[in-house]
C-alpha cells in the first residue's frame, strides 16, 4: 500500500516547519542581514542611498566618548545586576528548599514581581526613587543614617545603582525558580 505525502514523516516535518522557518527568516534574518549592510555603508535614516563607508562608521563610533561611556555603563549595570542576582537567588532558593511554615505564601510572594506588569512597576519604583518622597531616603533619615536627600534618579551614580536594583529585582524571582529546578 502507498503512504499518502501527508503520511511521510519527513514531507510532513518539512511543511509543519517551513512557515515557522519562512517567518525566522523574514522578520529576524532579513533585517538583521541588511543592518549589518547598511553599517558599512553611508545611508542615514532620511535617506537609503548606498556608498561604501568600510570601517569608517565603527572608527568613529569608537571614537566617540558619549559612546564609550554607555558601553562601560551598559557592563557595569549586566555585571552588577547578574552578580547581586546569582547571590541572592542561590541564597533564595536555598532557603526554599527547607521545609517550614507558610513556604508556599513565601513562594508566592517571590513570584509577585515577575507578574507584576512593567509599568506598574515602573510607576512604583519612580515613587521610590523619587527625590522628595522616596521610600529610601524616608528609612535611611529616620534611621539616622541619612542627614541629606539621595538624589536616586538625578546623579549619575546613584542612577546606575538605582537601575541595577531595579534589574535585579525584576530578574530575581526568575533566577530563583530556575536555581531550584536543580
Amino acid at each position: 500500500m502507498k503512504r499518502s505525502l501527508a503520511d511521510r514523516e519527513k514531507v510532513l516535518g518539512v511543511a509543519l516547519l517551513a512557515p515557522a522557518l519562512a517567518y525566522v527568516l523574514l522578520l529576524v534574518g532579513v533585517p538583521f542581514v541588511l543592518a549589518i549592510v547598511l553599517s558599512f555603508s553611508t545611508a542615514t535614516a532620511g535617506s537609503l542611498s548606498f556608498g561604501w563607508a568600510g570601517f569608517a562608521n565603527y572608527r568613529a563610533i569608537l571614537a566617540d566618548p558619549i559612546f564609550r561611556r554607555a558601553l562601560a555603563n551598559t557592563a557595569i549595570v549586566t555585571i552588577g545586576s547578574q552578580v547581586l542576582v546569582v547571590v541572592l537567588a542561590t541564597a533564595a532558593a536555598q532557603v526554599f528548599r527547607a521545609a517550614f511554615h507558610g513556604k508556599r505564601t513565601a513562594r508566592f510572594v517571590l513570584l509577585l514581581p515577575w507578574a507584576v506588569p512593567v509599568s506598574l512597576a515602573a510607576i512604583a519604583w519612580t515613587w521610590i526613587f523619587d527625590s522628595t518622597f522616596s521610600v529610601i531616603n524616608w528609612t535611611l533619615k529616620v534611621a539616622g543614617l541619612l542627614h541629606g536627600w539621595l538624589y536616586w534618579l538625578g546623579e549619575p551614580g546613584l542612577a546606575l545603582v538605582a537601575i541595577i536594583i531595579v534589574q535585579a529585582w525584576r530578574i530575581f524571582p526568575f533566577a530563583t525558580v530556575i536555581v531550584l529546578a536543580g
